[in-house]
């Protein structure tokens, strides 16, 4: 347990001086942080690309219950469809704002 918590530690501190220091790319270290941040922009696109995903099934399946919500307004509830679009809007602005995927 102690050694799962010291590898998470070391882990943490090691991306925070990571994120500041900025190595030339003609060392071996300017390599290595070349590709940390390859695989880093490759798993920002990866989240923003779920988070789009789920934004738009979100969305659907909203549209979807509210047609059903028309037809049987006591079979499928209200608050149903607006909580589908709440989480539909949130993942959708997840994915465009600054910072937050990034």
């Amino acid at each position: 347990m102690r050694f799962k918590l010291f590898f998470i530690f070391l882990t943490l501190v090691g991306v925070a001086f990571a994120g500041s220091y900025i190595p030339s790319s003609q060392t071996s270290s300017g390599h290595l942080h070349e590709q940390i941040s390859g695989i880093y922009d490759y798993l920002n696109n990866v989240v923003k690309s779920v988070c789009l995903l789920s934004g738009l099934f979100l969305t659907v399946g909203g549209v979807y219950q509210y047609s059903q919500h028309r037809k049987d307004p006591v079979s499928v509830p209200f608050t149903k469809v607006i909580v589908m679009f709440f989480c539909a809007l949130c993942a959708l602005a997840l994915a465009y704002l600054p910072g937050v995927v990034v």
